[in-house]
């Protein structure tokens, strides 16, 4: 993986990191849209683009809105995805476990990680807050380690959003953790909460999105 502070002999990672982050946690957006966000003009935001594109954490395609002319948008490639943080479930990892220990051990390892994060998480939130209030708290915890969380309330509730992965690696090669997370996140916002994943990174979205509403 590239260390963050060193994103390519052309590229300054303090420069650029603003411009990594923001298509992470927005999606393909324009040059005009990446400028707006970051508050610099046109060409100083196509300047920075096109060495990013040069150092390969971005491309640049043409997205069809239906109507007019195909507009340019930017988005990260490959290698701009690894960039970001990542835990040691990897690959490799999770194939000496299967084959040493066999897959009722990666089990066992399931689970026991599961077990420490609803025991941290309900260390740091009070289970008696109103739910926006935990959901707030778990953003904040989420975004320490390394998910990219954002919330956003809606008319009948919330939306939980988290623009990264960290586990990502081993997460697509067992389900088994991604839907442990998925119970601890509910066991954490408590029964008469209704939680739903609409979007899944391993199923090919961007980034997890989750709708949470009040059980009437």
């Amino acid at each position: 993986m590239e260390n963050k502070n060193s994103i390519g002999q052309s590229v300054s990672s303090m420069a650029f990191e603003r411009f990594l982050i923001l298509l992470k946690t927005k999606g393909a957006l324009s040059t005009n849209a990446i400028a707006s966000e970051l508050e610099i003009s046109n060409e100083g935001a196509r300047f920075q683009l096109n060495k990013l594109q040069d150092a390969g954490f971005v491309t640049a395609e043409n997205q069809s809105s239906g109507v007019g002319r195909p507009s340019l948008v930017w988005k990260l490639t490959q290698k701009g995805w690894e960039h970001f943080p990542k835990t040691d479930l990897s690959d490799q990892l999770l194939d000496v476990i299967i084959e040493a220990l066999g897959p009722e051990m990666l089990e066992k390892v399931i689970d026991t990680r599961e077990q420490k994060a609803k025991e941290r998480y309900h260390a740091q939130i009070d289970q008696n807050q109103p739910i926006g209030e935990k959901l707030r708290q778990f953003t904040k915890i989420r975004n320490e380690e390394g998910y990219m969380a954002e919330m956003k309330e809606t008319e009948d509730g919330y939306m939980f959003f988290e623009n990264h992965c960290p586990i990502y690696s081993g997460a697509k090669k067992c389900n088994g953790f991604c839907e442990s997370e998925f119970k601890t996140f509910k066991n954490l916002m408590g029964r008469d909460v209704k939680i739903e994943r609409v979007e899944h990174i391993t199923d090919g979205d961007r980034r997890c999105a989750y709708s949470i509403r009040l059980k009437k």
